[in-house]
């Protein structure tokens, strides 16, 4: 059964909320469960990517879709998966972006006025036909504390569900909630998302 938009956001805030006690290295553990998992799925996402790339190749040559995005849509190429995974390594070795003082002054004897960087909630992110990007952005996410509901492009839709789920995987088995990360796939899904609060 699938679920409403709105489920999906209640579900992404309860996992923010659920996050905010998690250090940083908690938060990069996950990351790198993230990228074990994504290399144990690695044929499965093949197997996906493939599928988004036949359909959009049907779109080029009925004159719907250009031929450039068809090539952003591979995943296949070993240098591109090895890139998608190592991006998720060097994410997970950033310092940490939460909790840093960014400013302060003193307003008055006994009243400091401090800027601390914190996370924002919940992401809602909509990206274009680049299926990596699902993993990037989930990446930053993690990273920074932030849940994150994704839309990429539909002729990507079969890639980014199975990255997602991927990702889902290995968060599951870790300090974060799976349902941090998610993907929704239609404009009606966004529009129903962007009357949340």
């Amino acid at each position: 059964m699938s679920r409403s938009a709105v489920d999906i956001a209640k579900s992404a805030r309860a996992a923010f909320e659920a996050s905010q006690l998690l250090t940083s290295e908690q938060r990069s553990n996950a990351l790198l469960a993230v990228r074990e998992e994504l290399e144990r799925c690695k044929e499965e996402v093949l197997v996906a990517n493939k599928r988004d790339m036949s359909a959009a190749q049907e779109q080029v040559a009925a004159g719907k879709l250009s031929a450039p995005l068809v090539k952003r849509l591979d995943l296949s190429s070993s240098e591109k998966w090895a890139s998608m995974l190592q991006g998720v390594t060097d994410v997970a070795n950033l310092p940490d972006p939460t909790n840093k003082v960014t400013y302060a002054t003193k307003l008055d004897d006994d009243l400091e006025l401090y800027r601390v960087t914190c996370p924002i909630g919940v992401l809602l992110v909509i990206f274009e036909a680049r299926p990596e990007v699902v993993v990037n952005i989930a990446s930053l996410a993690i990273k920074s504390g932030n849940a994150a509901i994704l839309k990429g492009g539909k002729e990507s839709s079969h890639s980014s569900k199975i990255l997602a789920e991927c990702i889902r995987n290995a968060l599951s088995r870790s300090n974060i909630s799976e349902d941090f990360i998610q993907v929704v796939q239609t404009r009606e899904e966004i529009s129903e998302l962007l009357e949340q609060d």
